[in-house]
């Protein structure tokens, strides 16, 4: 008879295949970025999450299958022989610190939703008519948005930011009202482009995704990516619309975000000035002109994807390999090796 863990255990240890297949969609999808750096970010931004996406689904459809095969009669005799030997004290340690890294990662998520929750509920909804209503109304218009996004003015709002999947609002700070009409318009421009992108459901995906594949270092590697091309799509909207790029590096600079007590409103919100990728996206606008200055954008090199793709393939490989060895299975994998 099984152990009593071998059932849960062997119902969330990712499958070889599920680990490879994550593996590969990332890296195809970060080489493919650093390929084309002069390609619009919004397009690279879109194939990043594409990948991500794929890849928490690969992760439930193999949990799904798992499950199928333990309940099929029979099962599956080489899942069951390794899991036979494995050790409950082994079982539980990886049960223990998988579901502990997951539960982590997820309650920051909601740990920063919070926090944007309490600081949009202790400011105040822009009155119909005023400046800045105004120029929300024309903005969501220019590009589109056909919801009304309530504007929020809040004393606990040190930058401005955007956050709600099914409802969302944008929080200015609280002197948004005496900011000059460009500023209240780039400002604006940059988080209705957001929600226009739908980059609020994109960051709950990836949050989803890194809790659940946080095994996979490409996971956080295309996180970290997307999320200054994301960034970078919506600086291009806002210069395409009518700022210069010295004006608006200079005015992202004015806003950013202060570090202290606000880390974690990034994995909740989108910023517009976030010290985590400001530093990179002032850099581009510096050496690099209106037309080009994405193309200065850090990217992940060839050497990059493919070390670590062969590193975690290894890892893998070497788990597998002394699994079967517990259970006395020749695994083909290994073998063709």
């Amino acid at each position: 008879m099984p152990t009593p863990l071998v059932g849960d255990f062997e119902m969330l240890l990712p499958s070889t295949l599920v680990v490879l297949g994550s593996i590969g969609v990332l890296a195809v999808a970060l080489r493919a970025v650093g390929m084309s750096p002069r390609d619009r970010a919004g397009d690279r931004s879109f194939v990043l999450a594409s990948a991500i996406a794929s890849s928490l689904l690969l992760f439930v459809l193999g949990l799904i299958y798992r499950n199928a095969v333990w309940i099929t009669p029979g099962g599956d005799p080489v899942i069951e022989q390794v899991l036979r030997v494995l050790p409950v004290s082994v079982q539980s340690a990886f049960l223990v610190v998988w579901a502990v890294v997951a539960v982590t990662i997820a309650a920051r998520y909601a740990m920063g939703f919070a926090s944007v929750q309490l600081i949009a509920w202790r400011g105040a909804v822009v009155e119909r008519g005023s400046r800045v209503a105004g120029a929300a109304d024309e903005v969501a218009h220019e590009l589109g948005v056909a919801r009304r996004v309530p504007i929020v003015v809040s004393r606990g709002c040190a930058s401005p930011f955007a956050f709600g999947v099914l409802r969302p609002v944008v929080v200015l700070p609280e002197l948004a009202e005496y900011w000059p009409r460009d500023q209240i318009r780039a400002v604006l421009l940059h988080e209705f482009a957001h929600i226009r992108r739908h980059d609020l459901l994109v960051q709950l995906v990836t949050q989803l995704a890194l809790a659940a594949c946080w095994w996979n270092p490409l996971c956080w590697l295309a996180a970290r990516r997307l999320r200054d091309l994301r960034e970078s799509a919506c600086d291009e909207l806002v210069l395409a619309r009518f700022a210069r790029v010295s004006w608006y590096a200079r005015l992202l600079v004015r806003l950013r975000r202060p570090s202290f007590g606000s880390a974690g409103l990034a994995f909740a919100t989108m910023h517009m000035a976030s010290r985590s990728t400001l530093r990179r996206r002032i850099r581009a606008l510096r050496r690099r002109g209106e037309r080009q200055l994405f193309a200065a954008l850090p990217t992940f090199t060839r050497g990059d994807v493919v070390g670590v793709s062969i590193a975690w393939v290894l890892a893998v490989m070497l788990l597998e390999g002394w699994l079967s060895s517990l259970a006395g299975i020749d695994i083909p994998l290994l073998r063709a090796g």
